[in-house]
């Protein structure tokens, strides 16, 4: 089943810890890429979302945002560590003395930009916000997803009546490759016959002619690659795994088997069903840009 690389999910939940909030996009991208903003306090948990993400996620660009507001009970635990602050106030004092400075100038903005500076014990419980981050940051993935696989339909669909399009359009052509053949002779034989009534040419020269022109003409090996082709992608289309790069190269190779086939046409009616078909192509391949 196919999955479409773009889609959005928004979740927010409120507990006695705070307010969280989490937004995932995903757009469209060739490769997999992950941008993940958090906010300061939990940054140690953006390699393991990052992880989570590629688990569910193979191509795309994910854009993916989390906001907290602790709550009442809970904004203890953003307070800097008591002693480490009064320590570090007393210190800067006493060397703003010994300098010339003034101990008013050791201000709390001060001492809070200079805490960056030294690795803190841990202050607040890391355990507890990390359980939320991950209950929302799963039902939110959930949603992307389900959002990702619906679109997904959708375009299977389409994809899908496309190649049933370019197989109806593909009969017609094998139907018309033989009388090609015919048709050159006829041809062939027309023209000898304006040019001179009393030329004599040898039968068997005019049917090595054809036989030629028959051979330079034969698209049989192409239609049949080309069945080929579209059969595995229709199965490729419903398997269970990401296959989006896999039916990128498959529709290269379709195209190149079609291009073929246009090159060898030596019939006008077989070239307007060559143009149709290289439409559909072209509308499938547009509709690959988006699938995972």
């Amino acid at each position: 089943m196919l999955k479409s690389m773009t889609g959005f999910s928004k979740e927010k939940k409120v507990s006695q810890l705070g307010s969280l909030s989490l937004e995932i996009s995903c757009i469209n991208k060739r490769f997999f890429e992950s941008k993940i903003i958090l906010p300061k306090e939990f940054t140690t948990f953006e390699n393991e979302i990052r992880k989570k993400i590629e688990e569910k996620i193979k191509r795309g660009q994910i854009f993916l945002r989390f906001d907290f507001f602790p709550s009442q009970e809970s904004i203890s635990y953003f307070v800097p560590d008591e002693k480490l602050l009064k320590n570090l106030k007393t210190s800067w004092e006493d060397l703003s003395t010994k300098i010339g400075f003034k101990k008013e100038d050791i201000t709390i903005e001060f001492l809070l930009n200079e805490l960056k500076n030294f690795k803190q014990e841990k202050v607040y419980n890391l355990e507890k916000f990390k359980i939320l981050f991950f209950e929302i940051f799963d039902s939110a993935i959930d949603k992307l997803i389900s959002m990702q696989l619906k679109e997904g339909q959708n375009l299977q669909k389409d994809i899908e009546k496309r190649i049933l399009i370019i197989q109806k359009e593909l009969t017609v052509v094998e139907k018309e490759a033989p009388k090609v053949k015919e048709i050159y002779k006829n041809k062939l034989q027309k023209r000898i016959d304006e040019i001179s009534t009393n030329l004599d040419i040898d039968e068997d020269r005019i049917l090595k002619e054809v036989a030629i022109f028959a051979e330079k003409t034969d698209i049989t090996e192409e239609i049949i690659r080309l069945k080929s082709h579209l059969s595995q992608f229709l199965k490729l289309s419903n398997e269970k795994e990401s296959m989006g790069r896999k039916l990128d190269f498959l529709l290269q190779e379709i195209l190149r088997e079609i291009n073929t086939i246009a090159s060898k046409s030596a019939s006008l009616n077989i070239s307007k069903h060559i143009i149709e078909i290289k439409s559909e192509v072209e509308k499938i391949k547009e509709q690959l840009q988006n699938i995972e």
